[in-house]
């Protein structure tokens, strides 16, 4: 299992903070998916239609599909795309299916591309099921508009979607090792009949050292439009968008920070809760973690602090006894006792949090991760 650590970058907060001028806490795994068939989770989605359903789908090597699932982990309806291909379904989302139609669409983006040899790619989209209070084990789509595009450098391998939760305008981040990220604004145009040729708007510069720690592996727009997040295998890092007319331009911003465990194996999905700003994510294992990200509470400063009581003058000092030798022994041993590589005795406290891993966790952490790139490919 490879232990994968989130890491945010920090930005300053403002006078009245944002959203997402605050970070997230760690995570909370809330349950493992029910059903072992969602084998490769690799992108999810809250329900626009019921505050306690969630959406996923396995990537490529699976039939069409997509399951509902409650936020405790049960699955409880698989959808069919009748006439749909999943040659590598990588993300999914949730906006408005038209200008003139508010209700929610699901965009399933078959986008993946890992040997880059795709002409082009594919994402559908098509209305989100309503499941009603008793929701069916199993039903079948197969009315769904269909959006293709290329771009125009050459085939590229790309795992996040990003839709605007009003006016349905759609971003790809491509998933590449290199520190530098290219952003992808996709025309919102399904009757097109023609491939869309796209070319990058902007680009954002992952940090790390190792390339697999710089896969951009899931992301989401928050529901009101204030930030933006997404992940890679070891990070999450969270944009504020300043202006909702250039999302793009948020890329140039600094990301909010957190450190977030559970840590999982290849974690691919995210998305926003659409009540809370909090951040829900699984990853490609068997059975697959849903784990929650809550927003941290902001500390406001006190407005009109009490000043502090001025201290009571001290008692003259008393002429003390010279120490004993029993004394002065007891002292030596309470020091020695202290000194680094003195385990405390059972039931004291230690200084165990300054204590540092030994190479053998970091050998086994970069093993894992080599073992995730493996699994990814």
């Amino acid at each position: 299992m490879i232990t994968s650590i989130t890491l945010l970058v920090s930005a300053p907060l403002s006078a009245e903070p944002r959203p997402c001028t605050l970070p997230f806490s760690d995570g909370e795994h809330i349950a493992d998916l029910s059903d072992e068939t969602i084998d490769e989770s690799s992108g999810l989605a809250d329900s626009w239609l019921s505050s306690n359903r969630l959406w996923t789908h396995n990537d490529s090597g699976d039939q069409p599909r997509l399951w509902a699932l409650d936020k405790l982990g049960q699955v409880t309806t698989v959808v069919h795309l009748d006439g749909a291909d999943n040659i590598d379904w990588e993300d999914m989302a949730i906006a408005p299916c038209s200008a003139d139609d508010p209700s929610p669409c699901i965009y399933m983006a078959d986008f993946g591309d890992n040997n880059s040899v795709r002409d082009f790619v594919t994402i559908y989209r098509f209305p989100e099921p309503d499941l009603g209070d008793e929701p069916p084990a199993s039903i079948t789509i197969d009315d769904f508009e269909t959006l293709h595009y290329a771009y125009d450098t050459g085939p590229r391998d790309a795992e996040t979607l990003l839709v605007h939760p009003t006016d349905r305008r759609l971003w790809v981040i491509e998933k590449t090792g290199e520190p530098e990220v290219a952003i992808f604004e996709i025309p919102e145009d399904f009757d097109h009949p023609e491939p869309h040729v796209v070319s990058s708007v902007a680009t954002v510069t992952i940090p790390g050292a190792l390339a697999l720690t710089r896969m951009v592996t899931g992301g989401d727009i928050a529901p009101d439009a204030s930030e933006l997040s997404f992940r890679t295998y070891t990070q999450v890092y969270t944009f504020c968008i300043d202006d909702p007319d250039d999302v793009a331009a948020a890329f140039a911003g600094e990301p909010v920070t957190t450190t977030v465990l559970p840590a999982t194996i290849q974690g691919e999905a995210l998305t926003y809760d659409r009540g809370d700003h909090s951040l829900w994510l699984t990853s490609e294992m068997i059975p697959a973690p849903l784990i929650q990200l809550r927003r941290s509470e902001a500390e406001a400063p006190d407005p009109d602090p009490e000043p502090e009581p001025e201290p009571e003058p001290s008692p003259p000092d008393t002429a003390e006894p010279p120490p004993s030798e029993d004394a002065g022994q007891d002292r030596r041993d309470a020091s020695q006792s202290h000194r680094p590589g003195n385990d405390p005795s059972p039931g004291t406290s230690g200084c165990s949090c300054s204590q540092t891993p030994d190479g053998s966790s970091g050998f086994f952490f970069v093993a894992l991760l080599l073992l995730c790139l493996c699994r990814s490919r």
